[in-house]
């Protein structure tokens, strides 16, 4: 009876101190995104809602659930560096009573926590943020915070009505079954939005390796050999210049004097930029361009070369489609503890990072996302909306794509494991194929088109120089009186 009481108050301990993990995790998450969601908002915008009491109160309940959607995102994309971590730290560190509180059952918690939250997120709260910040009150009702509310309610149910209605017809048409009742489309439904972020990873994350090495080229201070900015920054201080004598001397109308300011805002926030860059130290100049681009480099033919080497093992069947079903799962964690070093498990942590860094980067080089791309101090409510609700999905489906991939072993814990199509062996190995093939054809196309734009304006300034030197050639002698 004793040992019976002493085991029921250890599990109780231990469920309550997951719990307080688990809400000290989400609340550093919820005070950061906070904080990024307050650099990103449009001041102006600030100041117009909050002159209606009505529109304060709908700003700051859709200001709120961007938050929490943000801080889910975040989380999503730090469950699996969180869970390997940890699951290494066990490994070392076995009889330490002080790490026993990162065991499975809390990397499990995690899991299915921030499931929860993406579901609730995706499904309910964005779209009624959406609704809500957009609505403005039934016809016929007074208008006021309730009509707004009844607004969103009616719109939010129809939008219910109409993806229940075309889940339905997915289910039916993939699995030819009636299910048992309505709740059992919920995880059918994230199984195909989770599929549609992997679909926008395998667009964006191949892009994204390219478009990375042109981000911190303009990020890093090249060596003068490669760019000089004394010449560009005299340059922008001449633009500034005139464009400040334009606007003292003539008389523009209100349009075209906001454009001017515009553009005057953007020539010395350039010249800021330039100025920094010119006070670098030498070393800072020459050294720095240099590494940051082999370390790039080194990270993409890693990468490359892991989904190469996860294309080879799945084409000739050394590697099998694993389903974690759910008496196992605890099962599967415990039996990763020991099965990598720590050199293994940082370069898991890295490239899985670095997937994640390329597939932002990319995602917002396409063409649909370019305007939705966040600015400082310049974003919309909509635009907040709209990034979160992308950025949850890209982040949700990042754990599912380092599977895929092969660029961790760590097995999916939770409904992630659980996803319809994720065993399917044949849509898996074509993934890799077009991953890997999009990948080194987007890397060949970067580097041949600037290798030839180089040898272009090299060539290019060797002619003039010689057209140059032969017109000096050909003049007259200068004939000189003493």
């Amino acid at each position: 009876m004793e040992d019976d009481r002493e085991v029921r108050t250890r599990l109780f301990d231990s469920t309550v101190r997951d719990y307080v993990v688990s809400l000290l995790f989400f609340a550093i998450l919820y005070v950061l995104s906070y904080v990024i969601l307050c650099k990103l908002r449009k001041t102006s915008e600030i100041d117009e809602y909050y002159k209606d009491q009505e529109e304060k109160i709908v700003y700051k309940v859709t200001f709120w659930v961007c938050t929490f959607t943000l801080a889910t995102s975040v989380g999503a994309a730090l469950l699996l560096p969180f869970s390997i971590v940890s699951r290494e730290i066990l490994r070392l560190y076995v009889d330490s009573y002080y790490w026993q509180w990162l065991n499975a059952s809390l990397v499990h918690g995690l899991w299915n926590g921030i499931f929860i939250f993406t579901n609730v997120s995706l499904f309910l709260f964005i779209p009624f943020a959406y609704f809500f910040s957009e609505s403005i009150g039934l016809s016929g009702n007074s208008k006021g915070l309730k009509s707004r509310i009844m607004e969103t309610a009616l719109r939010l149910l129809l939008f219910a009505i109409i993806v229940i209605g075309f889940v339905a017809m997915l289910f039916l048409f993939f699995t030819s079954r009636s299910p048992v009742n309505t709740m059992y489309y919920l995880p059918f439904l994230y199984s195909c939005i989770s599929f549609f972020g992997v679909l926008l990873l395998l667009v964006s994350t191949p892009l994204g390796f390219a478009r990375l090495f042109t981000v911190l080229g303009s990020l890093i201070v090249k060596p003068k050999i490669l760019r000089d900015i004394d010449d560009e920054l005299e340059v922008v201080r001449c633009e500034e210049e005139l464009l400040t004598r334009k606007m003292e001397e003539t008389a523009w109308s209100n349009g075209t004097l906001h454009e001017m300011k515009l553009k005057l805002e953007e020539y010395h926030s350039k010249r800021l930029r330039l100025e920094k860059k010119i006070r670098a130290s030498p070393l800072r100049r020459n050294l720095g361009y240099p590494v940051a681009m082999l370390l790039l480099f080194l990270l993409t033919v890693i990468c490359a070369l892991v989904v190469l080497f996860n294309t080879f093992r799945l084409v000739t069947g050394l590697k099998e489609i694993q389903t974690v079903t759910k008496t196992d799962i605890l099962l599967s964690i415990s039996g990763h503890l020991s099965s990598l070093r720590v050199i293994e498990v940082t370069l898991e942590i890295v490239l899985f990072l670095y997937l994640m860094l390329t597939s932002l980067v990319g995602f917002y080089s396409l063409p649909p996302f370019k305007k939705l791309f966040p600015r400082y101090g310049d974003t919309t409510v909509t635009q907040l909306i709209a990034n979160c609700a992308l950025v949850l999905i890209l982040s949700s489906a990042l754990p599912v794509l380092s599977s895929i991939l092969g660029i961790t072993n760590f097995s999916l814990v939770g409904e992630f494991g659980h996803l319809h199509w994720l065993g399917h062996f044949g849509l898996v190995l074509v993934y890799n194929v077009v991953f890997a093939t999009a990948m080194v054809t987007s890397l060949v196309n970067k580097f041949s088109t600037s290798i030839l734009y180089e040898l272009y304006s090299h060539l290019r300034t060797l002619c003039h120089r010689r057209r140059r030197g032969s017109a000096m050639n050909t003049r007259p002698d200068v004939v000189k009186f003493e």
